[in-house]
């Protein structure tokens, strides 16, 4: 798939370039629009915890609980609809880290 079939008509060629190389980062919104046209979750493009080496520790970040806090914070500033975004991307994160527990 191409940077173009990727991107559709939201999301240029360009930006997802810079995206790719490290050079900008990606939105909820635009990160959604990747994953939905590559049929994976947005949970694959999140990483669960970095490793620091110098410490040899795996710091926890929970991504679910950071997408809701914002989203409370979107919404007390009156963006509803971005709000409601990472309120859902927080509940399948969620869901998605209940299942993978439960698995293993």
């Amino acid at each position: 798939m191409s940077l173009a079939q990727l991107g559709g008509t939201e999301l240029s060629r360009g930006f997802l370039s810079l995206v790719e190389s490290g050079r900008s980062s990606i939105s909820l919104r635009a990160l959604a629009i990747v994953a939905a046209r590559l049929t994976l979750p947005i949970s694959y493009f999140v990483d669960d915890a970095p490793i620091l080496p110098e410490f040899s520790l795996r710091i926890s970040v929970d991504h679910a609980a950071a997408a809701l806090g914002y989203g409370l914070y979107l919404s007390s500033r009156g963006k509803t609809e971005e709000a409601l975004e990472y309120a859902l991307w927080a509940a399948q994160a969620n869901i998605a880290r209940e299942r993978s527990e439960s698995n293993s």
